[in-house]
């Protein structure tokens, strides 16, 4: 029986649904025929059933479906069991059968033919399977499942080669095992109640042409082609195969003239449709080879009134604007092409010309804007942060995203899992803590989840649950021994042992008494939150048992594994006060776990758990995540993928570049269609994407808009755009004029960096801004008045011209914070700013003693044993771990040997230190165990009395002792500390010298001072004065100051702040966006208050050593 397929032409989507909506409901069908519309894609499908909606009232008993489903939806309905016995698997079930038949022959298989996999899967000493190549098996299986699909669809004749002769090749011999058919040439059918329309499909293959013919002998089938051109196309060529022919001509001896004649007649076409439209003409020669009846019904313009409309005239009609004359147009703006410096730029610039659209043509509605790009995941956080922030006017829909991107539960999900295969990081686990449906099932907050992840840092957690654990990780990841040091420092055990033994226990204070612990307790939990660390404490103990599973390298049926992640998943997460889509989404997640179960089609064979993961994984990609899908009168977005063109009065394009589009084909070796002959057409992904270009252009009826961005983000090279936009261009060149101009010079317009740049307020610019912040942006940035950029200080004022603000009590601590950092103090106490630290967790193991840790080791290493203090700072996870431990311990050895060495020629001994302490409720000095306890020193000033209070630091009979090195900048830092130490002594009498003691260098610098009084007055007085204005004498640059040109302290700055330990944040977030500190005005304001606070010590001590 010959076919009945009715196949309806057209250059217009909107005529192709007006004959799809007569021909759905005819006087031949009932209210209980199936309707079956096969779409291309979902925003295609979403569009058809709006306006089926919209014109028919209801789309009841209508079933839209994509191809494949679609094909499987009428083969359950209609195709006899008993005569077509034969349908390939589906991917999951197909990939898992091949990875079994592969394992099977990784076993026991012996033939040659198996080499090529043996030498890519096993391990090449081993010979066995490792943690890669499993990965690489799962991965191949399922390449094979696609290639296996894509034979049965284009292959046919192949695999019948394949059924009947001995396998050549270890991929013929899988399929032959696990397959081992092909379907029928012919298909039978039943007749059912039942209509077929494939509505907008660019291609079909030709097995499921035939397929479809076959059917329509019992059924309606109807095809609703979009065809750019309503004359006979299908023998065009592109320019490639027209180069290739001629060269073929040529090699056949063709005489010039005949083949100049060919060449001519060649070329006598339509460029761009021989160029973009290969995909239709295989469809349409795939029709004419059917002699099935076509109905044609093409739509031609009235008039060309602008250029998209002539190109899309030239186009129907098979015209070569070339050899045209060549037609003019006023100030046309239907093409546009946009050139931008970045993806968010690129963004920027769409969203300002689509209100200038909307602006100029009130007709069109946001809803009439469609926006695709090479893949929409790209441009989410761009399209979100420009179109849904609050000054947008444009609502938007993004289409095509990824529910593993999208979805709370689904990230946290996958994230969890994906700790059996790490060291257990202390980022790691705190980015679990950190999801939201992770919290709420644990009863955790935000708040509390900060503190867990303040302990994690005080207490050094780095990686590894304890040090078997460590080991484990090693042993199965990198090598055949586990760690060198099996100390726990930087474990989770050894972190929530410490602060438990914290909050269980009385601290040591002695650092004999620290000594004497296994564990270094550590107080750091509040009396509140020991029911949280509690908690903590059994949730990671919990998250190992549970997770232990996946790392153990263990087998089971899908059925196990299934019944094991819905575990963990109800176990972890929770969504019961989640919005509706993010429900959705995680039983999304729940009914593929589910569907494992069946996924080996009851085979019950044992899989390991990177099996299972990757088709979970492949299974949620496939379910796609539709951002604000509801919203009508919105700008659509989604990805460009093949037949996705709809009719909008405005399409868009974007990142039209070279590198993105048209995209590459992956032409994988796997392939076996590439290299066998006698195989269906087989269209490229580049074929497809040169097609869809195509369709976007006829679909486009008021404005065709193209963009792509110039440079990747922390790229290098300049990206070039599309070869189908140089396409375009080119045509449109040799064929129009645009206000007497070639349109090259006159549709592409080039962005600026910034989004306020004045091009875009100025009268007869291309380009516009409706964007009132980038409006204030722009005047603030472009001032008339040419004044200097914006300071945070604008100045450095002299400290003789300010009023002084007086304090009655002044802590010592400050006058330590002020001598240190200058900056910092007048932040903090004069403005209120606290500039956050960055709170690292650092995962990695440190090589070497940090220099906190070796100051703290310097500091107490000579009080007592060198082997106590290593004790102790190995529990308190100081010493690195590994490898690098003995060099670290011999550093600090040195370090303390250095120490002690200084104080044994300083006179000194431990037992000799103590702490000053001023109080106020001291009356008279007295001495008490390592500490002297003084009455608050009162210092008289012209403004009143000032009182010292607090702790001073250490000392000896020997003098005030400095850990330090005794260089300039150490002299600036310590002498206001010196001066309240020498003003003490004076006062009391006390038994102590006047010397500066320094004990990394162990120099002893002597006083000189008769009376310390003037000095400290003159230092409380710049207390109080850099109080009130911000003071530059940081101990690096007061030398510098104190000397007669500003040119010294012009070096000074650029070696402070072009180096890379500068420590000063406040002096760099002063001097970011390029403010630079003014040294001229600087040393005028300040360089007597330097001198006179710190010339007399620098002069006195510098380079003085005893």
């Amino acid at each position: 029986m010959s076919p009945s397929i009715q196949v309806l032409l057209s250059n217009q989507t909107e005529i192709l649904y007006q004959r799809l909506k007569e021909q759905l409901f005819t006087s031949d069908t009932d209210p209980f025929t199936i309707r079956v519309v096969v779409v291309p894609s979902k925003v295609m499908k979403n569009w058809l059933s709006l306006k089926l909606a919209e014109d028919l009232g209801v789309a009841a008993g209508i079933e839209c479906l994509f191809l494949e489903p679609a094909m499987q939806r009428l083969q359950k309905l209609l195709e006899d069991p008993e005569e077509n016995a034969f349908q390939l698997p589906s991917r999951v079930v197909l990939a898992l059968s091949i990875e079994r038949e592969i394992r099977q022959a990784l076993k026991s298989e012996k033939s040659e033919i198996w080499k090529p996999l043996k030498d890519h899967l096993l391990d090449k000493r081993r010979k066995n399977l490792t943690g890669k190549g499993e990965k690489r098996l799962v991965s191949l299986s399922d390449q094979l499942a696609v290639l296996f699909a894509q034979y049965e669809k284009y292959g046919r004749k192949m695999l019948q080669r394949w059924q009947k002769g001995e396998p050549a090749g270890w991929q013929e011999l899988l399929w032959k095992r696990i397959v081992g058919k092909v379907g029928p040439e012919s298909f039978f059918w039943k007749k059912g109640n039942i209509t077929v329309h494939l509505f907008a499909l660019s291609y079909i293959s030709r097995q499921q042409h035939q397929m479809l013919c076959s059917l329509s002998s019992h059924v309606p089938v109807c095809y609703y082609l979009l065809s750019p051109c309503e004359v006979f196309w299908s023998d065009l060529l592109s320019d490639k195969e027209n180069s290739r022919l001629i060269r073929c001509w040529e090699n056949q001896g063709m005489s010039a003239e005949a083949l100049s004649e060919a060449t001519e007649l060649l070329f006598e076409r339509n460029p761009l449709l021989a160029n973009w439209g290969k995909l239709g003409r295989l469809m349409a020669a795939q029709i004419e080879e059917t002699t099935l009846q076509t109905d044609e019904n093409y739509r031609e313009l009235d008039q060309e009134s602008t250029c998209l409309q002539a190109l899309q005239m030239d186009l129907l009609k098979l015209r070569n604007g070339k050899f045209l004359e060549k037609r003019s147009f006023k100030e046309d703006n239907s093409i546009q092409i946009h050139v931008s410096t970045s993806k968010t730029r690129e963004v920027q610039a769409l969203y300002q010309t689509l209100l200038g659209i909307i602006d100029q043509h009130r007709e069109i509605d946001p809803y009439d804007i469609v926006v695709m790009a090479p893949n929409i995941k790209v441009y989410e956080p761009m399209i979100r942060a420009v179109f849904q922030s609050p000054q947008s006017q444009l609502n938007c829909q993004i289409m095509d995203l990824n529910l593993l991107d999208q979805s709370d539960v689904v990230k946290g999900f996958f994230h969890l899992l994906d700790l059996a295969e790490t060291r257990w990081e202390n980022e790691s686990i705190l980015n679990l803590f950190s999801f939201f449906s992770f919290q709420e099932k644990q009863g955790l907050t935000q708040t509390e989840v900060e503190k867990i992840g303040k302990w994690v840092r005080d207490t050094k957690i780095r990686w590894g649950i304890d040090a078997r654990h460590r080991s484990e990780i090693l042993l199965r990841n990198h090598c055949e021994k586990g760690m060198l040091d099996n100390s726990a420092a930087g474990t989770w055990k050894m972190g929530i042992d410490r602060l438990l033994l914290g909050t269980a226990m009385i601290l040591p204070s002695g650092i004999e008494e620290k000594a004497r612990f296994n564990r270094r307790p550590l107080r750091e939990v509040a009396a509140s939150d020991q029911e949280l660390l509690g908690e903590w404490a059994f949730l990671i103990g919990k998250l190992r048992e549970d997770l232990s599973l996946l790392s153990s390298g263990k087998k089971m049926p899908l059925d196990e594994w299934s019944e094991y992640l819905l575990y963990l998943l109800n176990q972890y997460f929770s969504w019961n006060r989640a919005s509706e889509k993010e429900k959705a989404q995680a039983e999304t997640l729940a009914k593929s776990i589910e569907l494992l179960r069946i996924a080996d089609a009851g085979a019950k064979d044992f899989y390991p758990f990177s099996t299972v993961i990757f088709h979970l994984k492949k299974a949620l990609e496939l379910q796609e995540v539709h951002d604000r899908e509801n919203y009508v009168q919105a700008v659509r977005f989604c990805s460009m993928l093949p037949m996705r063109a709809v009719p909008a009065k405005v399409v868009v394009m974007m990142g039209m570049s070279e590198e993105n589009y048209p995209r590459k084909e992956d032409k994988t070796i796997l392939n076996q269609l590439y290299f066998q002959k006698g195989v269906d057409p087989f269209p490229s992904t580049t074929e497809f994407d040169r097609y869809l270009f195509l369709e976007a252009v006829l679909s486009a009826r008021q404005s065709l808009i193209l963009s792509y961005h110039k440079k990747e983000q922390g790229g290098e090279k300049l990206n070039e755009c599309s070869l189908l936009i140089s396409e375009l261009v080119h045509y449109l060149d040799q064929s129009f004029s645009i206000s007497g101009l070639k349109p090259s010079e006159s549709i592409v317009y080039e962005h600026p960096f910034y989004s306020f740049d004045k091009k875009y307020f100025q009268e007869g610019q291309k380009i516009r801004s409706y964007s009132m912040p980038d409006y204030l942006a722009a005047l603030s940035y472009y001032k008339v008045e040419n004044k200097s950029s914006y300071r945070f200080l604008p100045a450095f004022h002299s400290p003789s011209s300010l009023t002084n603000q007086k304090f009655e009590v002044i802590d010592v601590k400050e006058i330590k914070r002020l001598a240190r950092n200058p900056f910092r103090f007048y932040f903090q106490k004069r403005l209120g700013i606290f500039l956050k630290e960055e709170e690292e967790t650092s995962t990695e193991e440190t090589l070497t003693l940090s220099p906190l840790d070796l100051s703290k080791f310097r500091k107490e290493s000579w009080r007592i044993s060198m082997d106590k203090m290593l004790q102790i700072a190995e529990l308190e996870g100081m010493i690195p771990v590994g490898p690098f431990r003995d060099l670290s311990i011999r550093k600090a050895a040195a370090e303390a040997a250095s120490v002690a060495e200084n104080m044994t020629q300083l006179s000194l001994k431990p037992s000799d230190l103590f702490e000053i302490q001023f109080c106020e409720t001291c009356s008279t000095p007295r001495k008490e165990e390592n500490r002297w306890v003084l009455p608050p020193l009162i210092v008289e000033l012209e403004s009143g009395f000032v009182r010292l209070e607090g702790f001073l630091g250490e000392g000896s009979l020997e003098g005030m002792i400095a850990y330090k090195k005794g260089e300039k900048r150490d002299i600036v830092e310590l002498w206001p500390l010196y001066l309240i130490w020498c003003r003490a002594i004076e006062e009391h009498a006390l038994p102590f010298r006047k010397d500066l003691l320094f004990i990394r260098s162990g120099e002893r610098k002597e006083s000189w001072l008769e009376s310390s009084l003037e000095s400290l007055k003159d230092y409380i007085s710049y207390f109080n004065q850099a109080s009130h204005v911000v003071s530059p004498l940081i101990p690096e640059w007061v030398e510098a100051l104190t000397k007669e040109k500003a040119s010294e302290l012009e070096k000074a700055l650029n070696l402070s702040l072009n180096g890379d330990f500068f420590y000063n944040d406040e002096v760099k977030w002063i001097c970011r966006g390029g403010n630079a500190l003014d040294s001229e005005e600087m040393h005028a304001a300040w360089s007597e208050q330097a001198k006179r606070l710190f010339s007399q010590p620098i002069a006195q001590w510098s380079g003085k050593k005893r």
